[in-house]
């Protein structure tokens, strides 16, 4: 961090600059560089000469030659100037600028020091590993040090290698920083070799500050790159390490397995296959996971009948890596992979249920995902006496026609969901994949299959799910068909349906429905449960029609009609005029006394002259003036409206409690 200081210190003042933005510009546009190298080298430490000569090094970095390399090695030892500086000689290319650099090492400390070392690095100045290495036999500086090490793993050169081997050989500084730099540095010179083809040398370099006493992450990397160095070779030293090695080896061998080259595959995963089986059952299936992770199609082909045969006789977290892998390499033989794991659905064993979905929805989509025994074929009283090993290869055949939406599953699901004794888990497994997968031609099986259950909640979720993927007004007028076709159970039934699925539509059909004696007490039931607001207004009108009929459903129609401004959020105006609509259509008294529960809803001066409008009735008076102080209590403040609506309350209301609560309103500045 700190050796951004000079570049933070420059920005703080750039903030107190008064340059002028043509002056700007005219640095910024010349084309001229001897005007931006007497820019650069013109006397003054202003923010304003601080600022020109920064914006005179960056434009030295686009267009700086050798003639301004003498100024701006001049700013190397300003803290404020440096950073810009350096940016300019760092784009300037030719030996000169890495010799003025290397000369003014002996002249510089802090961040102008480590500055100047970090631009050999990037311009990876082969001339100054030996300058850097007598400046490290001098200075205590551990910034110094790190940035040393990072310019000789930049450079990389044989001399700068040498040099990182030799500190590496000594005595660890206490500071871990500075270990984790050197060590940092020599993996960017493998690196370097690496590139250049020289692998074996990369690998060796790896090799020692794996083995060096250093921070365990440094550590930890060396040996993953030196397993990816050594390509083909690293097959006898990986067996070792998976079968021996230490938890973080193994972690970091694992890495590599995934990671290698495909170039490599053969000799390393047949290596690893033959192992594998004499690993421990922990190990066994962390590297089959490994294994079944690697996408080269030399790896699959060597590890899918390896899997295929683990799968039989493999432990339990052997077998869940098994089955995984199955579904990743299966894409080189989908056939292989999806008999074996079919296979496993009557297998006397716990198989882990997710674990076989997720293999085989990884298959290719041209396998067809029913297993060879028909989940069709599973009788009423099969499905009533599942044993557990059968319920988890039940739910976990189902949930792959779910994944799939193999849409011909339709009936087997609906015999499932209907049948006699089925397990709850499994039924509503099966009610789930089919609102998963049915279309508009199959939503018949989904309705048949809710209209056994009794949980609303269930039902909605389930309606949800298949009407947030087909049209909605479509959908809902398959159901009002099935309605017409429907007994009188059934009938009741689908008007719930009908409520959960919400719109136009529906609505018409249960509006309808409350016309007709035989279905009025269900339909009605259900208009007062109606729970999508964009129905707000036909509901409304629905609602209104009917309480203002002779039907003895009136009183509940009214209900319906007042718990709509109550519980939807409607502009306020609307609400209030519902409810004045609502208290002239309701008859008796106790519905009356409901639209007070509307105002109660909005905190605004407006409610509480809505309902103070009705104190002038005895009967309500009361409740009246109870809602304005109620509503009142809640706003912020008083107007003239609400202190004239108080006051009303003081002149009205019988309870001395109210009045109390009123003059406290009143009190409020």
């Amino acid at each position: 961090m700190k050796k951004y200081i000079s570049l933070f210190l420059g920005v703080l003042f750039c903030l107190t600059v008064s340059i002028s933005a043509q002056d700007q510009q005219s640095i910024w546009n010349s084309k001229d560089e001897s005007f931006l190298i007497q820019v650069i080298e013109k006397p003054g430490n202003t923010p304003d000469d601080i600022f020109k000569k920064n914006l005179a090094c960056k434009r030295l970095a686009i267009i700086g030659t050798d003639a301004a390399i003498p100024a701006l090695s001049a700013m190397l030892s300003d803290d404020l100037l440096n950073h810009n500086a350096r940016t300019a000689l760092e784009a300037i290319p030719g030996a000169g600028v890495d010799q003025t650099l290397i000369d003014s090492l002996s002249n510089l400390k802090g961040i102008s020091l480590v500055g100047v070392i970090d631009t050999l690095a990037m311009r990876k100045a082969g001339a100054a590993v030996l300058p850097l290495s007598d400046l490290l036999s001098k200075t205590e500086d551990n910034n110094v040090r790190i940035a040393i090490y990072n310019a000789w793993g930049y450079i990389a050169s044989a001399e700068a290698i040498d040099l990182l081997t030799a500190e590496l050989k000594k005595d660890r500084d206490p500071d871990y920083k500075v270990n984790a730099a050197l060590a940092d540095a020599m993996l960017r010179a493998a690196a370097k070799l690496d590139s250049e083809g020289e692998n074996s040398r990369a690998a060796e370099l790896c090799a020692a500050v794996a083995q060096a006493d250093l921070p365990k992450f440094s550590k930890n990397g060396a040996l993953y790159n030196q397993l990816l160095y050594m390509r083909a070779d690293a097959a006898e030293k990986l067996t070792s390490i998976l079968a021996e090695g230490n938890d973080d080896d193994f972690e970091v061998a694992l890495k590599t397995v995934r990671e290698f080259s495909p170039e490599c595959a053969e000799p390393i995963v047949k290596a690893l296959l033959t192992i594998c089986p004499a690993l421990p059952a922990q190990r066994q299936a962390a590297l089959i996971a490994a294994l079944g992770d690697r996408t080269d199609n030399v790896s699959r082909k060597l590890v899918l009948p390896f899997v295929a045969e683990m799968v039989q006789k493999g432990e339990a977290d052997v077998l869940a890596a098994s089955i995984r892998a199955l579904g990743h390499c299966g894409q080189i033989d989908p056939i292989l992979a999806y008999d074996t794991l079919t296979a496993l659905y009557a297998a006397e064993k716990e198989i882990p249920y997710d674990t076989l979905v997720e293999a085989i929805v990884a298959l290719p989509e041209m396998i067809d995902p029913k297993p060879a025994d028909s989940i069709a074929g599973k009788t009423p009283e099969l499905l009533a006496a599942l044993s557990d090993v059968q319920k988890k290869t039940l739910l976990a055949q189902i949930k792959v026609l779910e994944l799939r939406r193999i849409v011909e599953a339709a009936p087997d699901l609906l015999a499932i969901a209907n049948a006699e004794g089925v397990d709850t888990q499994v039924r509503d497994s099966a009610v789930a994949a089919l609102s998963e997968i049915v279309t508009l031609e199959e939503l018949n099986f989904l309705v048949s299959a809710l209209e056994r259950e009794e949980d609303e909640a269930k039902v909605d979720w389930y309606l949800r799910a298949a009407c947030t993927r087909l049209p909605r007004e479509e959908c809902a007028a398959s159901v009002v068909k099935m309605y017409e076709a429907a007994d009188k159970a059934g009938k009741e039934k689908i008007l719930s349906l009908l409520k959960q699925i919400g719109g136009p539509t529906a609505l018409a059909a249960v509006a309808a429905a409350a016309g007709d004696s035989e279905m009025a007490d269900k339909a009605t039931e259900i208009l007062g449960q109606w729970n999508t607001p964009e129905d707000a207004a036909p509901l409304a009108a629905a609602c209104l029609k009917l309480a203002k009929s002779s039907s003895k459903y009136k009183t509940r129609a009214i209900r319906a009609y007042i718990r709509i401004p109550r519980q939807f959020d409607l502009p306020e105006d609307l609400r209030i005029k519902m409810a004045r609509v609502a208290f002239d259509t309701a008859t008796r008294p106790d519905d009356k006394q409901l639209i007070f529960e509307i105002f109660k809803r909005m905190i605004t001066d407006n409610s509480v002259k809505a309902a103070m409008s009705y104190a002038d009735q005895p009967e309500y008076s009361e409740s009246a003036c109870e809602t304005a102080v109620f509503i009142a209590e809640k706003i912020k403040g008083t107007s003239p409206e609400l202190r004239n609506a108080m006051q009303m309350v003081l002149e009205t209301a019988r309870s001395q409690e109210l009045k109390d609560r009123a003059s406290k309103v009143l009190e409020r500045e």
